[in-house]
């Protein structure tokens, strides 16, 4: 009987499955019965039966590193949080209510805020907590903090999309995965990010204010004479509110005339911030902050307006996918102000190259999924074990996170893939026709006769631009005047030569001397742009936002007129022209397309064959000096420079060089310098930089910059006038000195001046300067560099940003840090026995001043002149002074003022002086002595005693008391 039972009991299960499976395949059993049967057929139907029953093995918990993730952990009253979450809807008061935070055994008093959003992340309906701090009691510089679910099972893309913009040098608010336990209780995994406020601006060193949505989408559409028409704005950080910016720069944007919107914007925005704002929009795949939730800056030490990265999402976060989106155009905009900034081909070739730039550089593939993996890897164990993600009917299981992990790796390739072959496409098409002369022209040359000369129509109208790099042409005669050769552009496109055509450079005429005549080659540098077409695209269109348009790459023709001047009224070109181009982003060459008319044009019929072209060499060709078995010996590097026919993308293999003369870089030049070169410079020689050279070394093949005459200077490295980024790794400079060239004297041995350099683990040694590195109206990063007895001060930044991080500074002639007018970050640094002081801040500076050892120098941090810095968890030791407040130029500026805070001054001989009535705020510092501020400790700290070299002997030992309460700096990579 029991048998009996059991065996009905199998009957039925094995019934029901197989109905289920039968519903679950209808479809494919409808195929099926229409096809037609055969073994065939019937073998994939059962392969694909027997899948379904398979599910994909997950790895072991105890496989998965458990990495460390901040804990958040909030209390609030009970009967608070019951009333307010109970019933939440989209319209319920945003009640703030009273609660404590408790973050690494560290405790801030803050009101916490819940809200409901709309229901499209994995956990159901969207809740974001909000967390505000008392204005004096700031979470480590930040009022208020937001912790959202993340929205999408991907989890990490906005971490990633942060980390992206933060890479490309983007101001970023402070961002994290934490776990949220709520009065003991756990609620889960959480996005945590800042709010862009005064006190975000304040941490960043910015001066300014930020103009933000306050209901609907962020108002780029405004068109009324009445500026009191002008929609509702949220504006932060500004004294009464005003929108006088806001309204001219909307103005800007409605001109109707391209060239006065061009004229007028550049002066209003700062382009190069901007367009890399863009740039890291269309990494991400994202025009989601194009349509709200923009932070518009107003930088008012530039009086120019810059974009904050905010909820930037992208990587198809939203799901829906009708046209690829990580095949978005590169033009796609969803405003007014990216429409006419894609209008510009100027903006558009800038921003392509910085796409270019990052994509091969920061952000290539490789470096975008090691981003991935850092957050993914953050997070993976905490996903796995956080049943909260099941709570709901939008179930969210392991097996999709780790899904979704996969789909965002492959979008990452997919979308920078399709990036890279964009910014490839270039093209040049060239039609030759006889030449056309104004007849009231022909005084302009006096008693010459033109009649000998060519109209060059070069057309391009894809993505990237052009640059072309020479003409080649025949000529019937062999014994011609190179100087008789002129080139004219058609500046006003009537296809003829006259006085209101401009005359272009040529930096070189060869004439070869043939049998039957001669070949005239032409060396120039022009860049030509594809026009920019307004169009309509169907999936491109935001009309509900008050948008419907898109602009795309043209064809644009640019006329050239090559003429020869003689007294003789005979023709001396023939129609036989080789051009030699290359894409102005890629720097690859083009093989130009000759037309008699192109098709393009409407009068266009005839297709020519192309004409043959000069050998070119690879780019990265060794030019005949090196090669594997010349290696070890010595080349002069001005000659192998001149010898190279393209200086777009020049890789310099490693070798030994010597510069004998000063070189110069010119502005669309991209040359890289590889591992393991070393070059010695003669006395009073540079390296002058208008383009782009980039400094490829490792740590164990550095490059080497030193002095062919041991002990003399050389001149020093100059980046001047460029708004292109270089990089610089491992880098040693030895005995570099100063110059003057083309009336400019530049101080620094390395000097950067109006231009953008990455220095990463560098060397100064020996600097015979002014400055190891002087920084004018420029944003540099230094990371890792050592500067080792520089003659005077090893760091001057003047009306500059960027960032001075864990570099190790010994024995400066002068200053080791100076900053005038400056607000760069000053992050975990060990400065040693300087000449003067470990960080000058003066001329109203307001840097941030952050976990750096100041040791033995006359004073730890000077404070002068209007300055503000914020300093922050330093420590300042065995200094005649530790920090001192004083005006120096009483007749331009006030006294300063600062915010210290868990600092250690200890061993000083003076720890604070205050030699102008400056008030600041000092609190939670330990001072040898005490000194009035809030929660002021003596108690001596607790320095490591063994016997280690200086730049480890003022560490904290572990669990001591300064060290638990995260006061004082902590050991830096120059350790």
């Amino acid at each position: 009987m029991f048998n009996k039972k059991i065996l009905t009991l199998l009957v039925l299960i094995i019934i029901l499955q197989t109905f289920g499976i039968l519903y679950i395949k209808k479809d494919t059993l409808k195929s099926f019965y229409g096809s037609t049967f055969n073994k065939e057929n019937l073998k994939n139907i059962w392969s694909e039966t027997l899948a379904s029953f398979k599910t994909e093995e997950l790895p072991a918990l105890t496989s998965i590193e458990k990495a460390p993730i901040k804990k958040f952990e909030l209390t609030v009253s009970p009967s608070e949080w019951r009333s307010i979450t109970s019933g939440l809807t989209q319209k319920s008061s945003r009640d703030q209510i009273d609660a404590t935070l408790v973050v690494n055994d560290e405790s801030f008093v803050c009101t916490v805020r819940i809200s409901k959003g709309a229901p499209r992340h994995w956990k159901g309906d969207r809740k974001s907590i909000r967390l505000r701090f008392p204005n004096d009691q700031l979470f480590h510089g930040i009022r208020e903090i937001n912790l959202n679910i993340p929205e999408t099972q991907k989890v990490i893309i906005d971490p990633v999309a942060w980390e992206f913009a933060d890479q490309m040098g983007l101001v970023t608010p402070e961002f994290d995965l934490v776990k949220l336990e709520i009065n003991g209780q756990n609620e889960g995994v959480h996005l945590l990010y800042e709010d862009v406020d005064r006190f975000f601006l304040e941490r960043n060193s910015l001066m300014g204010y930020i103009f933000t949505e306050k209901n609907g989408y962020f108002p780029f559409d405004y068109r009324s004479s009445d500026d009191a028409d002008y929609p509702t704005v949220k504006v932060i950080n500004k004294k009464g509110s005003t929108l006088n910016e806001l309204i001219w720069l909307n103005k800007v944007l409605s001109y109707p005339s391209l060239g006065q919107y061009k004229a007028q914007i550049t002066k209003l925005i700062d382009v190069n911030q901007v367009l890399t704002w863009h740039s890291n929009a269309l990494i991400c795949g994202s025009g989601h902050q194009n349509i709200h939730n923009i932070k518009l800056f107003y930088n008012s030490s530039l009086q120019k307006f810059q974009f904050i990265p905010w909820d930037i999402a992208g990587f198809d976060h939203w799901g829906h996918d009708p046209r690829k989106m990580w095949a978005m155009d590169l033009d796609w905009s969803t405003n007014r102000f990216t429409f006419r900034l894609n209008q510009v081909p100027e903006f558009v070739e800038q921003r392509n190259r910085i796409l270019w730039q990052f994509l091969n550089g920061k952000l290539n593939e490789e470096n975008q999924l090691n981003v991935i993996d850092k957050y993914y890897k953050l997070i993976r164990y905490h996903i796995y074990v956080d049943d909260l993600k099941q709570a709901s009917e939008n179930k969210f299981s392991n097996k999709d996170f780790e899904d979704a992990i996969v789909d965002l790796k492959n979008w990452v390739k997919l979308r920078r893939d399709f990036i890279i072959s964009e910014l490839e496409k270039a093209d040049l098409r060239v039609s030759v026709n006889p030449i056309k002369i104004n007849n009231q022209l022909s005084s302009f040359f006096g008693n010459k006769s033109l009649n000998q000369g060519l109209i060059l129509s070069l057309g391009t109208g894809k993505q990237s631009g052009v640059y072309v790099k020479s003409i080649k042409v025949n000529s019937i005669i062999n014994n011609l005047n190179k100087n008789s050769i002129r080139l004219f552009k058609d500046a006003n496109g009537n296809e003829m030569l006259d006085e209101g055509d401009l005359e272009v450079q040529i930096s070189d005429v060869m004439v070869s001397p043939e049998s039957s005549g001669s070949t005239v080659e032409l060396t120039i540098d022009e860049l030509l742009f594809p026009a920019r077409m307004v169009s309509r695209d169907p999936y491109f269109d935001y009309w509900d936002k008050g948008y419907t348009l898109q602009v795309k790459p043209s064809f644009k023709y640019h006329n050239y007129i090559l003429v020869y001047t003689s007294s003789s009224s005979r023709n001396v070109f023939t129609n036989d022209v080789v051009i030699k181009s290359v894409n102005s982003v890629t720097g690859s060459s083009i093989q130009p397309e000759f037309f008699t008319y192109d098709p393009e044009k409407e009068f266009a019929l005839i297709y020519q064959e192309v004409s043959t072209s000069i050998p070119t060499r690879l780019l990265n060709h060794l030019s005949g000096k090196i090669n594997e078995n010349q290696s070890s010996k010595t080349v002069n590097l001005a000659s192998y420079l001149q010898d190279l026919e393209d200086r777009n993308n020049v890789i310099i293999p490693s070798g030994n060089y010597i510069l004998d003369e000063t070189w110069k870089v010119g502005e669309d030049e991209i040359i890289t310098i590889t591992a393991g070169t070393k070059i010695k410079i003669d006395p009073g020689v540079s390296i002058y930089v208008r383009g782009v050279l980039n400094f490829e070394g490792n740590a164990n093949s550095p490059i080497i910059l030193d002095s062919n005459l041991k002990g003399q200077p050389w001149g020093c490295l100059v980046y001047h006038k460029t708004e292109k980024n270089s990089r610089l790794s491992h880098v040693t400079i030895r005995y570099a000195g100063m110059a003057k060239i083309d009336n400019v004297n530049f101080t620094g041995g390395v000097s950067v001046y109006d231009a953008t350099i990455l220095m990463e683990s560098c060397i100064f040694d020996q600097i015979r300067a002014d400055d190891g590195i002087n920084v004018k109206n420029s944003k540099t990063r230094l990371l890792g560099c050592q500067f080792i007895r520089t003659k005077d001060d090893a760091i001057d930044y003047d009306f500059s940003s960027g960032e001075i991080r864990n570099c190790y500074f010994y024995k400066s002639g002068g200053d080791a840090i100076d900053c005038g007018s400056a607000s760069p970050r000053i992050i975990g640094n060990l400065v040693e026995f300087p000449g003067d002081k470990c960080i000058s801040v003066g001329e109203a500076s307001s840097p941030i001043i952050e976990n750096n050892f100041l040791i033995g120098g006359i004073y730890g941090i000077a404070i002068k002149d209007d300055s503000n810095p914020f300093i922050s968890n330093n420590t300042i030791v065995g200094n005649k002074t530790g920090i001192s407040f004083y005006i120096k130029k009483p007749e331009e500026f006030g006294a300063p003022t600062a915010t210290i805070e868990k600092c250690i001054l200890w061993d000083n001989e003076k720890e604070i002086e205050n030699l102008s009535d400056s008030k600041f705020t000092i609190r939670k510092c330990a001072i040898e002595g005490g000194f009035e501020g809030e929660k002021i400790f003596i108690e001596p700290p607790d320095f490591t005693s063994e016997a280690y070299e200086i730049k480890l002997k003022y560490i904290l030992k572990e669990n001591s008391l300064y060290a638990i309460k995260g006061y004082g700096a902590k050991s830096g990579i120059w350790q």
